[in-house]
């Protein structure tokens, strides 16, 4: 990869969503359908001063505002009568504690909730495609390389939050502190299925791969506040389900390495290093 992922903002996620969408668009192309970006960008034209206006807190009070600064990133179509909002999202920091993944389950009422299964997204972009927009109408895409269907997606409409962050600043993230809601990765659909299903068409499997493959070379990213012992061990146990993932694994024996495995499936942190 040609960045390191890390807690530094939320550029490399803006990074990995770029790249997401500039494959996303041919995918659309090659199977008939009409693809326009829209979002924030498109509407503001890189105007400097709306943009900075536009991150002030005062203005999530406002449903007209929130339409605009949280507009899906494209509109498509498939004729005769089609059409559909989505918006393309990247998750690439799983949950690393234990304890946060206990509450979520209890919150949510799941015990069988795992870390492949929890994604996040923007509180208010959350907001304005599950409260705005007519149901069915707004999907949202996500990719993640910790999910084993790797990029999903589903009716906004169609979701339930696992857990809403209810702040104005989310002082336990780091970067901007912005307020998320969970949701689970697992109540959708992959995104070949939801063409073909929503869409009518048939996915070329090729062009789909290449996609899936992108995904899986994404990096992990490591917050600040998780040791590198602790990402190492959520990595290992990711690679259950998910092995393409590529921790920063130290350099020891195979047997070690699989020990060290071992105790992490049974949920106990060795030291690596």
């Amino acid at each position: 990869m040609p960045f390191e992922t890390g807690a530094k903002s939320h550029l490399d996620r803006m990074n990995l969503t770029k790249r997401l969408s500039e494959q996303l668009e041919p995918l659309f192309m090659e199977h008939g359908v009409s693809a326009v970006e829209y979002g924030q960008n498109v509407l503001l034209q890189g105007n400097p001063g709306l943009t900075s206006r536009l991150r002030k807190l005062d203005v999530k009070k406002s449903d007209v505002i929130c339409m605009k600064k949280f507009s899906p990133d494209f509109v498509l179509w498939k004729e005769p009568i089609a059409f559909l909002m989505l918006d393309a999202k990247v998750s690439i920091t799983p949950m690393f504690f234990d304890a946060a993944i206990t509450r979520l389950r209890v919150e949510a009422g799941d015990l069988s909730l795992d870390r492949h299964r929890i994604g996040e997204v923007e509180r208010e972009a959350w907001d304005n495609y599950t409260k705005r927009y007519p149901v069915k109408k707004v999907a949202i895409c996500m990719a993640t390389p910790y999910n084993p269907n790797l990029v999903l997606a589903e009716w906004a409409s169609e979701l339930v939050a696992l857990h809403r962050y209810e702040g104005d600043i989310n002082e336990e993230a780091e970067g901007s502190g912005t307020p998320h809601v969970n949701i689970d990765l697992g109540k959708m659909r992959t995104l070949q299925d939801f063409l073909t299903e929503e869409l009518g068409v048939n996915v070329d499997v090729r062009m789909y791969n290449d996609l899936l493959d992108e995904v899986k070379e994404w990096p992990l990213s490591k917050p600040g506040r998780v040791n590198w012992r602790q990402f190492n061990n959520v990595v290992y146990r990711l690679h259950h389900k998910c092995p393409w993932l590529k921790g920063r694994m130290p350099r020891v024996h195979p047997f070690a390495r699989a020990v060290v495995r071992e105790f992490a499936d049974a949920g106990i942190d060795l030291e690596l290093f």
